[in-house]
């Protein structure tokens, strides 16, 4: 069955992380200028911060991100996202366990970025597939 933005659910991203209850409660945009380092990351994590754009109470919270290499900027469009299949962004996870960190980028993934402004503010929907 094809995976298509209609069946993306408009809530907040949540579902299992690594086996356990996920739920998105902050959300961060990291951007990039450096020559030859240039890319948007944004940062979908399991826990609040304290004050806001604030340290996260939980330093080690579970989280999602997708990185857009080679650009320091985000156009409005649909991304699929797949490991098998480049893409201009990627989807990445990790979680701490036992005080170390394991990650994965085997996921796939629909986004749907409707807009991204001056401010670093980014609408959108997203949709995470484990395959």
């Amino acid at each position: 069955e094809q995976d298509t933005i209609d069946k993306i659910p408009l809530n907040p991203v949540g579902g299992k992380l690594a086996g356990k209850p996920f739920a998105v409660k902050d959300a961060r945009m990291h951007i990039d200028r450096r020559v030859g380092y240039e890319r948007v990351d944004v940062l979908l994590r399991g826990d609040k911060a304290v004050t806001p754009c604030g340290k996260l109470a939980d330093e080690k919270a579970a989280g999602i991100w997708l990185r857009f290499a080679g650009t320091t900027t985000v156009k409005a469009k649909e991304y699929q996202v797949s490991p098998q299949k480049p893409a201009p962004v990627s989807l990445h996870m990790e979680v701490s366990r036992d005080d170390k960190w394991y990650g994965n980028g085997d996921a796939a993934a629909l986004l749907l970025i409707e807009r991204f402004d001056e401010q670093w503010h980014l609408w959108g929907l997203v949709g995470l597939f484990r395959r």
